[in-house]
């Protein structure tokens, strides 16, 4: 077995080899530390703003739960719709959409019942029976709360005429 022989230069580069590494060992420890903080601050952060975020998301789902049962796609559009058509407009769009002919429409009254307020109508038309079921299904299920309260059909005649009555109610915010 050979022996190395370690003169003083050689001494010099194995003690400065050393020292570099212990040096980049402790730089590198330093900015990995830095760097390991770091990402548990954001990864706490992400915790904080996912917690934040959780009751906004539950009240946009509410949001469009509710214009999905309003039969709007956006709760503004279907608050909008409300606010733009007084309930005499409404229903007598609804009849003649419909393509009744109306023959008397008398609002029987206004009540406040909590929030809304309820608008109550007495409606006589002729139309076909096919018009007048259209009439009452729209009534009910279009974009505002509308409640067919009564409703009585008779034959005009001897032709195919029907006359409807319906006591209808109407609820606005």
């Amino acid at each position: 077995m050979q022996r190395i022989a370690w003169n003083a230069p050689g001494r010099l580069l194995l003690v400065l080899s050393g020292v570099l590494l212990v040096l980049g060992v402790v730089v590198d420890a330093a900015f990995t530390r830095g760097q390991l903080n770091g990402k548990r601050r954001m990864k706490e952060r992400r915790e904080v703003l996912q917690a934040d975020l959780r009751p906004i998301q539950a009240r946009e789902q509410q949001a469009r739960d509710a214009a999905a049962a309003l039969g709007s796609p956006d709760l503004e559009s279907a608050i909008r719709a409300l606010k733009e058509e007084d309930p005499v407009t409404l229903v007598g769009r609804m009849v003649s959409a419909a393509g009744l002919v109306g023959r008397e429409m008398i609002m029987e009254g206004v009540n406040v019942e909590g929030e809304l307020t309820c608008t109550r109508f007495f409606l006589r038309m002729q139309g076909s029976y096919r018009n007048i079921t259209a009439l009452v299904r729209d009534l009910e299920t279009g974009d505002r709360l509308v409640s067919v309260d009564a409703l009585a059909i008779e034959q005009q005649g001897e032709g195919s005429a029907l006359e409807a009555r319906l006591n209808v109610s109407v609820y606005s915010p």
